[in-house]
């Protein structure tokens, strides 16, 4: 999950679970599934964190964090039948979840 990622430590986003309102905020900062993340600065009394977001900065709240699901940057570069050795098929995604596979 994003808010687990230690700060200056590059990841990429693989899936939003998340709906509603909170996707179209998402999508319309540039947080999409592919796109590179990297906290760098958590604000005091465990207010949001800024991530750099493919250059911007943006504030997120750890529980909208908390919903995104990341890999570091090295693993992402794993060409995709490397991750996915035997897994031919996969079940649909729940409803509300954005996958960048």
């Amino acid at each position: 999950m994003l808010a687990d990622v230690p700060l200056d430590e590059e990841v990429v986003l693989v899936r939003m679970d998340v709906d509603g309102e909170d996707v179209e905020a998402l999508l319309e900062r540039g947080i999409v599934p592919g796109c590179k993340l990297c906290p760098v600065r958590h604000a005091p009394a465990g207010g949001p964190t800024v991530y750099r977001v493919d250059g911007d900065l943006i504030a997120l709240r750890k529980d909208l964090a908390s919903c995104l699901c990341v890999q570091t940057a090295l693993a992402a570069r794993r060409s995709p039948a490397e991750g996915r050795k035997g897994a031919a098929r996969q079940a649909p995604e729940p409803a509300g979840v954005v996958d960048a596979t």
